[in-house]
């Protein structure tokens, strides 16, 4: 079983500073122990031996000092290389925490921009929705005026409901057919019979027209409405045979046509379920 490498904890105590007092120290010592040495080997190897060997001996205590100076210029080059290799790695950690949390910063930034256009987009969906529920609503209403061309205008909105959203195209279609399911009775289109005088008004009487039949005028515009819903109905249940664009065309739609009065009704080209 091989033990796993403990991970220490960086070690966050500053690095000892070689001071002035220390470096005049070590040069005083190291004159002393040059200058002791010389007198060593003079004493030792160069009192009676003549001049020759008593330079030989200052030569070897001058090498011996020399070799210590390197010695200890060496020990200090090394470390100033611990140091700079410290301080390079030290920079590196510090660029490497850097890049983290600029990473970490562009992160959380992009976090919060995709959560706005969230919010933004769902804000605007739920703004469309209540826009085409209040439409929906309104024209709904507005299928049960007497008057026929808020009628018509009603029919219209239910289409573009439809066409801007997918899902209420079936409960649109369910309307239109339920209105056209309801009791309508044709106006009469039969012609006076010829041979019949009006009657002449008494003398001194002005000879005026008869007023319009308000209820024949009121079934020409019901009839009116009707036909305009049945051709919406073809124009939204009809594709690329009619030139429309394919995203306004309402496949596959059920209709509930029964007991409905339908007038000229032309739903060539049209792809639905009629009931």
């Amino acid at each position: 079983m091989t033990e796993q490498p403990s991970h220490s904890k960086p070690d966050d105590r500053p690095l000892p500073v070689l001071s002035n007092r220390t470096i005049i120290g070590a040069a005083v010592i190291l004159v002393l122990v040059g200058a002791g040495l010389a007198i060593t080997l003079l004493v030792a190897f160069g009192i009676g031996q003549g001049a020759t060997a008593q330079l030989d001996a200052i030569k070897t205590a001058g090498t011996i000092v020399i070799g210590t100076g390197g010695a200890a210029a060496l020990w200090l080059a090394a470390r100033r290389q611990r140091t700079s290799e410290i301080a390079l790695n030290q920079k590196r950690v510090d660029q490497l925490a850097a890049d983290r949390a600029f990473e970490f910063q562009q992160e959380i930034a992009e976090q919060n921009r995709l959560h706005l256009e969230r919010v933004a987009t769902a804000a605007e969906q739920d703004a469309a929705t209540r826009r085409l529920n209040d439409l929906y609503l309104k024209a709904v209403e507005q299928l049960g005026s007497d008057k026929s061309v808020v009628r018509l205008g009603a029919l219209f909105a239910l289409e573009r409901v439809g066409n801007e959203d997918p899902k209420q195209r079936q409960t649109v279609i369910d309307v239109i057919c339920s209105y056209l399911r309801g009791p309508f009775a044709p106006a009469p289109s039969t012609p006076r019979p010829l041979g019949r005088a009006r009657p002449m008004p008494a003398r001194g009487r002005r000879l005026t027209s008869l007023p319009a039949s308000k209820n024949t005028d009121s079934r020409h515009q019901e009839r009116e409405v009707r036909v305009t819903a049945q051709r919406l109905l073809a124009r939204v249940l009809r594709g690329a045979d009619d030139h429309l664009d394919e995203d306004n065309c309402w496949r596959d739609m059920n209709l509930d046509l029964i007991g409905a009065t339908l007038i000229d009704l032309d739903f060539t080209h049209c792809r639905m379920h009629i009931a």
